[in-house]
């Protein structure tokens, strides 16, 4: 749907989108929905990633040590080892980016199992 790729990797849904822009640093390359964005940051961090500071977060959040905690999504944004700024956010009920209506991820590549 709108030049939207759906996949299945190795349960976890992933959704990829056409961009019409460059990587500037300023907007999300990569977004992860996760169980704890806590531990999603020690593993970007493990790995040699940066923890990334903002100003403000998502209305009904207050961050806490660079996490923005609210009761209907929490986020992270780290940057990779390679300057890619990564969204790690977990969702009250579940991804919003979920397969629109009529298309779910088992009629769409699978990787993994």
């Amino acid at each position: 749907m709108h030049g939207h790729l759906y996949y299945d990797v190795a349960g976890t849904p992933l959704l990829i989108f056409p961009s019409s822009g460059d990587a500037s640093g300023t907007h999300d390359q990569f977004g992860p929905v996760v169980d704890d964005p806590a531990e999603a940051v020690q593993r970007v961090l493990a790995a040699g990633g940066r923890l990334e500071h903002f100003a403000q977060g998502p209305p009904g959040t207050s961050e806490q040590d660079g996490i923005w905690w609210g009761e209907r999504m929490s986020v992270a944004w780290c940057s990779d080892t390679e300057g890619n700024l990564l969204s790690l956010g977990r969702f009250a009920g579940g991804s919003p980016f979920a397969a629109p209506s009529g298309i779910s991820y088992g009629q769409c590549h699978r990787i993994g199992h």
